[in-house]
């Protein structure tokens, strides 16, 4: 590696700025669900950085957790013998035209809803916990 890079990576670290990082990364995946490309200035890592990603790219890099979902989904359908007539995605992926892409490719042409993008996913955590914390 890089020592230039290296330093860069260590700086990040030691000034707690990989939750920044992060967090520009999940801007990064919205912005790719309604653009082609995003580009994301990280000044804060080193003057004038910036990154600019590509919604062809970030398929590719995310290929193996979306056939893990669509694996899913499929084992679903099979284990209950029904074709879907929807189907209901939440939480921050909802939008991603990739794994909209990935589901109609996998069972068809249905419609795909989704609900509360960012409070669907705690308030289903919240009424597994009430279901075993009883």
């Amino acid at each position: 590696m890089d020592g230039a890079l290296l330093d860069r990576l260590l700086r990040l670290r030691e000034e707690k700025q990989n939750y920044q990082l992060v967090r520009d990364a999940e801007i990064g995946k919205i912005k790719l669900s309604s653009a082609s490309t995003a580009a994301i200035a990280l000044d804060y890592v080193e003057k004038g950085l910036e990154v600019v990603i590509d919604r062809n790219e970030f398929a590719e890099a995310t290929a193996a957790i979306v056939s893990k979902m669509m694996t899913l989904m499929s084992q679903a359908i099979s284990q209950t013998g029904v074709q879907p007539d929807c189907v209901f995605i939440t939480g921050g992926s909802a939008k991603s035209p990739i794994i909209r892409q990935a589901i109609e490719n996998q069972i068809g042409n249905v419609p795909v809803f989704d609900g509360d993008d960012f409070g669907s996913v705690a308030t289903g955590l919240g009424q597994w916990a009430s279901m075993i914390f009883r």
